[in-house]
């Protein structure tokens, strides 16, 4: 048996081919929809951000404070999220608190900095920049502890800022020769941060040594404000021998003479009775921070040696790191005004436009004053990335500023184009139905 099939009339052909293409519509608009809703670029790593590094500090001696200033300037059209970084070298160590802002003369934050335990710094881009997308520039400053021994020559500092190295200068002091030793004549204290966050500090408070026997020997210690006393670190030691820095060294006489500890977070009090003569000793303690919105802080003693006392006392300033931020907002588009003809006939022509020609210079070297750098640039000008370096051109002449509104505009040219397809393959079909027919 033959089956025979009914052949498609007209009418089918035509719906057929009106299915036809409204499928292939269908695919083409969610095509250029998944275009236009495009998730954006991610965040974008900026090199030679970082344009100039440098340093008042001479003579520098281990563990001393050594404070730094910066300039910085990202291209013109930076994004939200897009960063930019700075390696300390190994010779510093950060000093200070890890997160910092920079800052618009208004109070806006245009980038946040974040620093690691090794001293790395990322600088993040805020939403300024989204607004403030033209000339983004400004400074940072910070503070860091130097902790190599000195030689007291000039040692190269090599900063690594996204791939280059930035090379700052710093005169040294000559390492200690014999006699250097703490003084241990007289009753003194000393006061540091124990942590580059500093939220703690140390004391140390030292006495002289006995000069008569039986000697009674008592040291106290009491913070000041917006500090507690952690009397779980106090530690206190008695002896006759010190080491080349003046400090109590082994063999001590702790078990001895033991001490005596009282201890609250207001002050501690350590005592010694009985001591020979020639006997010094020596009090450690930490301090805990409790209003960190202090510029400084400061704990004050006594030192007591056979009725004798002796007030000591020391104190620590904070260091805070921070910085500046400005961007400039886009022009809105205008047109030059066309010439006219007055009745008078004398003709008004519209202005003539002006140009910036700048110029990016990428490296850099010290010198003697403790400046050395990248040299710093201007962002006004178009650029682009290339090969880890930014490369700038001059802009070209036209009639009046461009607003920046970094919206791409080829999606919306592809979707037109999409419709006007569309548009042609359905007109198309209507009219082989209708000569059909």
């Amino acid at each position: 048996m033959h089956h025979q099939y009914a052949k498609p009339t007209v009418h089918e052909h035509a719906t057929r081919r009106s299915r036809l293409v409204v499928v292939l519509a269908a695919l083409m608009l969610a095509a250029i929809g998944g275009l236009v809703a495009a998730p954006a670029a991610s965040a974008a790593v900026i090199p030679g951000a970082i344009t100039s590094i440098s340093t008042k500090s001479s003579k520098v001696a281990q563990w001393d404070q050594v404070d730094f200033s910066c300039t910085w300037a990202v291209p013109d059209g930076s994004k939200p999220g897009d960063t930019f970084t700075l390696q300390l070298p190994d010779e510093l160590r950060w000093s200070g608190s890890k997160t910092f802002d920079l800052l618009s003369p208004d109070g806006a934050v245009v980038a946040k900095a974040v620093v690691n335990d090794s001293g790395y710094v990322v600088f993040t881009l805020t939403d300024y920049v989204a607004t403030h997308p033209l000339d983004v520039h400004g400074t940072c400053n910070f503070t860091t502890q130097y902790a190599a021994v000195t030689t007291g020559g000039t040692v190269n500092l090599k900063f690594e800022v996204n791939g280059e190295v930035v090379t700052v200068p710093v005169g040294t002091a000559p390492p200690c020769p014999s006699g250097c030793a703490t003084d241990r004549s007289w009753a003194q204290k000393w006061m540091w941060w124990s942590n580059p966050e500093q939220t703690a500090t140390r004391s140390l408070l030292m006495a002289p040594a006995t000069t008569t026997d039986d000697a009674t020997v008592v040291i106290t210690d009491t913070p000041g404000p917006g500090l507690d006393l952690d009397c779980t670190t106090v530690e206190a030691t008695v002896g006759k021998n010190l080491d080349g820095s003046g400090m109590i060294t082994d063999p001590r006489d702790d078990a001895a003479y033991p001490a005596t500890i009282s201890c609250t977070p207001d002050k501690v009090t350590v005592t010694w009775k009985g001591l020979p003569k020639g006997e010094y000793t020596e009090v450690r303690v930490k301090s805990v921070v409790t209003d960190p919105t202090q510029a400084s802080y400061e704990n004050a003693g006594t030192i007591s040696i056979a009725g004798k006392e002796s007030p000591v006392s020391a104190g620590t300033k904070r260091t805070n790191a921070g910085g500046t931020g400005v961007g400039t907002t886009p022009a809105p588009t205008t047109s030059s005004p066309s010439s006219t003809t007055s009745p008078s006939k004398t003709s008004t022509s519209s202005p003539s436009s002006t140009t910036s020609e700048t110029t990016a210079v990428v490296g850099g070297s010290g010198d003697e004053s403790g400046a050395a750098t990248v040299e710093g640039r201007s962002t006004a000008a178009a650029g682009s990335y290339e090969q880890g370096a930014y490369a700038e051109s001059a802009p070209a002449e036209q009639s009046g500023p461009l607003a920046y509104t970094g919206a791409a505009v080829w999606p919306t040219v592809a979707a037109g184009v999409a419709l006007l397809l569309v548009g042609g393959l359905l007109l198309l079909s209507r009219r082989r139905v209708a000569r059909r027919h």
